[in-house]
């Protein structure tokens, strides 16, 4: 085997929603823990605690199944799983965790339940590795949790050597010489798709042993390349890399008060100096934020919520300060204010700030955003817009108007590109009906009436056909005429194909 000389270490918490509720809550020990999805057949068991499994209680039994496991002696409980409650627990825990390692991730799974460290060159500082996956234990017990723990060479191994040797309070640790360990384990320690080990089982490969004993180049054509990759991550042949967790900081600040205070002069003091500090924390990091969330704690435990948005991350504490006066001008405070909390949102690196220092147009950048702002603060955040081209056939739904201060809107990807001249400079909002005199039928127009207005046509372009998907709620079928009259006038005209109706949809300026 080709091990690396990395050492990793993999933190398994077998049924981690389950032991995360038992971490917090000691007394579901003694009760009947079911922890359900809703399934095929209605809501199932996901997970189930020590108590319920020894009344015959498993995974994947459909709740009113389960209950008849249960003895009239039994206090059942009984709760929806929560993913994301789960992960941000897991992540917390693996922050709690770097005094072990440098270098902590949470596997790379829908519903994960390890983490995973790079301990090279770290056993040293607590003696040895035994002794730091024991203090790893203790740690872990301490907060009622029951770890499976271990250390190997590959990111693969550990994770296997955790999930199918480690015991509670028996952790192991394998060097590169424990080749013979690794044979018999099952082929489910390589992490493959539910697929890939159902196909392995038909052909009676059950262990690992025996994918080792067979030719390479002929697993990609029946496994695809996933099982080569597995099981060069479980050697350490491929390297796999650890991500580590980095949580998002927050800049939040609260001040409480001794005496509540009315005063204008007072609050905008009170909530100036607050802004002041976060924004100077922003700015030391070279982050920017787009959304400034303010709230004003009143005298009778009542609140008052006030939303900065901006249209691109700043860290300008004057600017933002404006905004946030002119949210305060009609904001009326009925009792006295005894604490404010502030949080900085949509946080980012500011990008714009290495390019601001050698350019001379980023001071015009910098105001035109600030208007931008300043005018969604005055006129509300979706009365200032902007045109994005969205890729429709149909010219008056090819634009849509996104706010400024949504970045979160991406632009979609135009794969057909329009030549300018085909298109008017104006397009109006909406069709108008007119009259059209054609030399043949279903011919191109030689004379327009709109208003009581003739205008005569020297020279046409076209039809180009634009048709909408039968699907649509409002089916299009258009003929396109670019037209220029006598006059010099240049329009845009289509006929309706469903009943030959005429309309004028543009001109150019």
């Amino acid at each position: 085997m080709n091990f690396q000389s990395h050492r990793i270490l993999c933190l398994w918490f077998p049924d981690w929603p389950v032991q995360r509720l038992l971490s917090s809550t000691p007394e579901l020990r003694t009760r009947v823990l079911l922890l359900v999805e809703n399934g095929r057949r209605g809501q199932q068991v996901t997970y189930c605690n020590r108590l319920a499994r020894s009344r015959g209680i498993l995974a994947g039994m459909p709740v009113a199944e389960a209950r008849s496991f249960v003895r009239p002696t039994d206090q059942v409980v009984i709760q929806t799983v929560c993913r994301d409650e789960d992960r941000q627990a897991l992540e917390q825990l693996a922050v709690a965790t770097e005094e072990f390692s440098p270098c902590v991730g949470v596997e790379d799974d829908i519903a994960p339940e390890c983490l995973l460290m790079d301990v090279t060159g770290v056993a040293h500082c607590f003696g040895s590795e035994m002794q730091l996956v024991a203090r790893m234990e203790q740690v872990q017990v301490s907060k009622n949790l029951e770890p499976r723990i271990a250390i190997c060479n590959s990111v693969g191994s550990a994770w296997a050597v955790a999930h199918f040797l480690a015991q509670h309070k028996r952790p192991v640790v394998l060097d590169a010489d424990s080749f013979d360990l690794f044979q018999d384990l099952p082929i489910e320690a390589l992490r493959l798709e539910e697929s890939t080990r159902r196909k392995l089982h038909r052909l009676g490969i059950k262990q690992f042993c025996q994918l080792t004993e067979l030719d390479r180049s002929t697993l990609v054509p029946r496994f695809g390349n996933e099982l080569l990759v597995r099981m060069d991550q479980f050697t350490g042949a491929r390297p796999e890399t650890i991500t580590p967790f980095r949580p998002t900081p927050r800049f939040a600040l609260k001040h409480d008060l001794e005496h509540g205070i009315t005063h204008p002069v007072a609050l905008e003091q009170l909530w100036s100096s607050t802004l002041r500090r976060i924004v100077s924390e922003l700015a030391a990091r070279q982050i920017g934020t787009g959304q400034i969330h303010c709230q004003f704690v009143l005298q009778h435990k009542g609140k008052r919520e006030v939303t900065v948005r901006l249209c691109r991350r700043v860290a300008d504490a004057e600017h933002i300060a404006d905004l946030l006066r002119l949210k305060l001008e009609h904001f009326k405070i009925s009792e006295p204010v005894i604490g404010i909390r502030m949080e900085a949102l949509d946080v980012a690196p500011l990008q714009q700030s290495q390019r601001n220092m050698f350019e001379c147009v980023s001071d015009e950048d910098r105001n035109f955003s600030m208007l931008l702002n300043r005018l969604s603060t005055r006129l509300g955040s979706e009365n200032v817009v902007n045109a994005q081209l969205f890729p429709d056939p149909v010219p008056e739904r090819a634009i849509q108007y996104v706010p400024v201060t949504n970045r979160s809107a991406t632009p979609p990807c135009i794969t057909e590109v329009i030549h300018l001249f085909d298109r008017p400079t104006c397009l109006f909002p909406e069709p108008r009906p007119v009259e059209v005199v054609a030399v043949v039928p279903n011919g191109p127009p030689a004379v327009m009436f709109w208003d009581r207005i003739r205008f005569d046509i020297s020279s046409c372009w076209g039809p180009e056909r634009i048709e909408s998907g039968w699907w649509r709620s409002r089916f299009v079928r258009r003929d396109y005429y670019r037209i220029e009259t006598t006059m010099g006038q240049r329009f845009w005209l289509y006929r309706q194909l469903q009943d030959q109706r005429w309309f004028w949809h543009g001109e150019v300026l």
